[in-house]
């Protein structure tokens, strides 16, 4: 069973991941012990109209106090938080190299991301992270993360009155909650799609190894509720995307193809995720969160598709060993 990224299961803790998706907050609470990840609490709260524009927020005031609703309704202990950060505020970038060629003492890391990067280097914050070996090297994914979105984010969790344990990218924050909830999935090429607003994201799993992705803009028929109208669009672009994106990998839809896909986020539910497979011609995983795995749950019904969970549950994951 594979234990994500930054998780450890020792000691017992509370963990709080909460991801503001376009129109709402959702919250997920859980109990980490080493018997597991005990899910106790999930809830959303819808924002003000117009709270979030672009993923930037616009209304400070209202979103603090939707989630002092939220917090209150659903009795939320937790006194730290992880939160998520949309597709389009950072990038992320894979690079097979020597071991420690990306060491704090060498400048490496920042001179490769120069190159991918618009603006100047001090506008980013980039750390990067071991993901396996690659044929010729450490397979390291590096993240820069834009300051501006970044700081607004973890603003949000202080003025939530919470402790900021994470501003995380929401992809990865994915893959780590299916991780916990599923283990190894039973393809060895994954397809991750974020489907969240004003961007979906996207990103590979080779052999349980992560590869990033881009984001490409969601349908506008698919954030203003009529999916029917979407899932061609939405097939096509991420196509498009997919084939642009990962050509130098030798990967595409009409090739060498994904052999399974995830949907999740906050547009994501099993309907979209069966829609987007037929079109695409990728069959959709499918599964319980809380049906097997390190992750249950007290709860018989949370009223919100797992699809839609996996990201807080991946940002819940990030609480600190204390």
């Amino acid at each position: 069973m594979t234990v994500p990224e930054g998780m450890s299961l020792t000691p017992k803790r509370v963990g709080l991941g909460i991801s503001i998706e376009h129109d709402r907050i959702i919250a997920l609470q859980a109990d980490i012990s080493p018997k597991g990840v005990l899910v106790e609490v999930v809830d959303e709260q819808i924002l003000p109209p117009g709270a979030l524009a672009e993923g930037v927020v616009k209304d400070l005031a209202g979103v603090v106090d939707s989630f002092r609703e939220l917090k209150k309704r659903a009795k939320l202990s937790a006194e730290g938080a992880a939160i998520n950060l949309p597709g389009h505020f950072y990038t992320l970038k894979k690079f097979e190299t020597p071991p420690g060629y990306f060491s704090n003492e060498n400048g490496n890391l920042d001179w490769e991301m120069q190159q991918h990067l618009t603006g100047s280097i001090s506008d980013y914050c980039i750390s990067h992270v071991v993901a396996g070996q690659g044929e010729k090297g450490e397979n390291n994914v590096v993240v820069a993360a834009r300051l501006a979105p970044l700081d607004e984010r973890a603003g949000l969790l202080l003025n939530f009155g919470l402790s900021v344990y994470a501003v995380e990218p929401g992809i990865l924050s994915i893959n780590n909650g299916l991780a916990a909830a599923f283990g190894d999935l039973p393809d060895e090429r994954v397809l991750l799609v974020d489907i969240s607003a004003p961007y979906c994201t996207f990103a590979l799993l080779i052999n349980g190894v992560f590869m990033p992705g881009g984001v490409f803009y969601t349908p506008h028929d698919l954030v203003s509720g009529h999916p029917e109208n979407a899932i061609q669009e939405l097939a096509q672009d991420l196509e498009a995307s997919f084939n642009s994106f990962y050509a130098i990998e030798g990967y595409s839809m009409t090739g060498r193809r994904p052999g399974l896909m995830v949907v999740a986020g906050r547009f994501a539910d099993a309907n979209v995720a069966d829609k987007l497979a037929a079109v695409s011609g990728i069959p959709v995983f499918k599964g319980d969160l809380f049906a097997g795995g390190l992750v249950k749950s007290k709860l018989k019904n949370t009223g919100i598709p797992w699809q839609r969970l996996v990201k807080p549950l991946g940002l819940a994951l990030r609480a600190p060993n204390v």
